[in-house]
């Protein structure tokens, strides 16, 4: 018989076409089964007694099979669609025959036509599966550094100023029992004080602090005048303007008439080995709220350093 497709001549009983690889109808494979034998004369008789008619037949048999194959292609496109590529067992080559040998005599691999020849069917295209695809990880944004000021350096720390040896350009003389050493100045009583010895109210007299080292001195605190009573602190003298003089220069401080301590502090702190506070210029001594002539000496009770 011939295939309904490409109109090959194939086996009488083949179930698929071993040049396009269509499978043929049930119909057309029982009507092309030969039809059983008449009785009568041998084959061999009957070929002889008739002319042979075979080529007519088989032409006609093809116009036939071509004609049948246009008007029934719509109505096998289910089937050409199932058809249109091989079986997956063999797509993956593991069918040695049978299927192969309908295919076309080899074998097919990746859906394409058979290697034996003849028009050959592309197949239907088998889309790929979808590679699965990762989320990317969201990156998360660095926090900018938050730039800090380095910390200051500790500030540097020193020791109270001490200056162990002190001198006076005067001393008043002993009034009985009563002393004016200048070492009064720091023995942390307001009940003794120095007492200049120079003519009138001491204008240019000093006291004078020293030590073998430099020391640091940002200030001081003074109790100018003397301390040991209300009544002998306005009896007698007390320093208006005090000059310091130091190592490296000196300074004129205006101090206030107060029966109390003071602070003095300097505009920069001095390193010095000696500090010299000499009477600039006093505050007169009173009496009842009157000028006492009677009286011109000028105390300092007491000065501590820091």
């Amino acid at each position: 018989m011939f295939c309904r497709y490409c109109g090959k001549e194939i086996a009488d009983d083949a179930k698929f076409c071993r040049f396009c690889g269509k499978q043929m109808p049930a119909r057309q494979a029982a009507q092309a089964a030969p039809a059983p034998e008449a009785k009568g004369p041998a084959p061999e008789a009957k070929a002889a007694a008739q002319p042979s008619v075979k080529g007519p037949i088989t032409a006609i048999v093809a116009a036939a099979a071509v004609a049948v194959l246009w008007i029934a292609t719509p109505v096998f496109d289910g089937v050409k669609a199932k058809f249109a590529s091989p079986p997956p067992d063999l797509a993956s080559g593991s069918s040695a025959g049978g299927w192969g040998d309908s295919w076309g005599g080899g074998g097919v691999t990746g859906g394409s036509g058979a290697s034996g020849g003849g028009a050959q069917d592309p197949g239907t295209a088998v889309a790929p599966e979808p590679v699965p695809t990762t989320a990317p990880t969201p990156t998360s944004t660095p926090t900018p550094t938050q730039e800090t000021a380095p910390e200051p350096a500790p500030a540097a720390t020193y020791a109270a100023p001490y200056f162990p040896d002190l001198a006076a350009s005067s001393v008043r003389a002993p009034m009985g029992s009563v002393r004016y050493y200048v070492e009064y100045v720091q023995d942390g009583k307001l009940s003794t004080a120095w007492d200049e010895g120079g003519p009138g109210p001491g204008i240019g007299e000093w006291i004078e602090f020293h030590s073998y080292e430099p020391q640091h001195v940002t200030g001081f605190r003074i109790f100018n005048g003397y301390g040991k009573s209300q009544t002998l602190y306005y009896k007698n003298n007390a320093i208006r303007d005090l000059i310091v003089v130091y190592d490296s220069g000196q300074a004129t401080f205006t101090l206030n008439l107060m029966n109390a301590f003071q602070e003095v502090v300097f505009d920069q702190p001095i390193d010095t080995t000696s500090i010299r506070f000499q009477i600039g210029s006093v505050y007169p001594a009173t009496e009842n709220g009157l000028p006492d002539v009677d009286e011109e000496d000028t105390l300092i009770s007491e000065i501590e350093f820091f």
